[in-house]
């Protein structure tokens, strides 16, 4: 089956009977979409544990959007990406800000990410979590 989806259509999933709301995420790619819904994010190529997708064809301020409008999605949200990078992107993390207390000291990124053993399953991740420590959170002013 093929369907066209675009921002806000909802796609119903009737013998799991759960129904998910289509989020355009561009940045990977100008069409990139995700899937939000019971609670699940399918966050695709835009969103990683600690990480984000490469732009292929959108710019670091459409990549921006993305996340800021992912980040607004309830905290309790579990996130499922379409790849498994958490090692890699925790070692880039730790490598470019060593002195970071969200992925060195007792904060959840030492506990729920970079203090796991190598083959931990990470997925998902949660959203409540991926904000303080996530490398390219978006950035919060008082």
């Amino acid at each position: 089956m093929h369907q066209v989806c675009r921002e806000g259509d909802e796609i119903q999933l009737p013998d799991l009977n759960a129904e998910f709301r289509v989020l355009e995420v561009p940045a990977h790619t100008r069409s990139h979409i995700a899937f939000y819904g019971e609670n699940v994010l399918f966050s695709g190529d835009t969103l990683f544990s600690l990480g984000c997708g490469r732009f292929f064809e959108g710019t670091a301020t459409d990549m921006q959007a993305s996340l800021d409008k992912l980040s607004a999605l309830p905290a309790d949200t579990k996130i499922y990406c379409a790849h498994e990078y958490t090692q890699a992107n925790c070692a880039f993390a730790l490598k470019v800000e060593p002195d970071n207390p969200c992925t060195t000291g007792p904060a959840p990124g030492k506990s729920m990410i970079c203090g796991l053993k190598a083959k931990s399953p990470y997925q998902p991740a949660w959203l409540t979590n991926w904000q303080p420590i996530h490398f390219y959170a978006p950035v919060k002013t008082a």
